[in-house]
């Protein structure tokens, strides 16, 4: 079910028996999710057992971030944060933290991640590779889904199976930005 309010969008999966919410906590460069460039939003109308946050490392460190975390938890959610892993941020162990570097990464989020996820634009971002432990999935994303991207995401998947996976930008292929 969809329902339109204003510019936002609530939808629902009354079929499935679990669903994940979506909370965008900031947009790029540590914009308010109020910001225009940030909407639409995906939030759902009732409760789900997981939860995902997308977060900046200055958002990680604010007093009120730890308290949602912790009171999802205390809510029996599974909570999954994505982060660009440029400030180290103490989370606890079951929290799920998917770093996509951007300009800087710091070596303890990139010890702690659980996966990674790296933008194919004209070259695969080889240089991120070395600084994950060799066990940590890397996701290849091609950036726009366009077919030279993903020709070389491809490519690196076929000739490193064991490192890379590929994923795909889903976001694009529905509309959402």
């Amino acid at each position: 079910r969809r329902r339109r309010s204003g510019t936002r969008f609530s939808i629902s999966a009354h079929s499935a028996n679990e669903r994940t919410s979506f909370h965008r906590m900031a947009g790029r460069n540590g914009r308010p999710a109020a910001s225009r460039k940030v909407a639409p939003c995906i939030w759902p109308e009732r409760p789900t057992p997981a939860s995902l946050a997308k977060a900046s490392g200055a958002l990680l460190r604010k007093a009120a971030t730890p308290a949602l975390i912790d009171a999802l938890r205390a809510d029996g959610r599974r909570v999954h944060i994505e982060s660009n892993g440029t400030i180290d941020v103490s989370l606890p162990s079951d929290v799920w933290l998917t770093v996509s570097p951007k300009e800087r990464l710091h070596p303890a989020m990139a010890a702690r991640a659980n996966e990674v996820k790296l933008i194919v634009d004209g070259r695969v971002p080889a240089a991120w590779v070395a600084s994950f432990p060799a066990t940590t999935p890397i996701f290849l994303q091609p950036e726009g889904n366009k077919p030279a991207n993903v020709a070389l995401a491809v490519e690196a998947a076929k000739r490193e199976p064991a490192r890379y996976r590929l994923s795909l930008q889903t976001h694009k292929f529905i509309g959402v930005r």
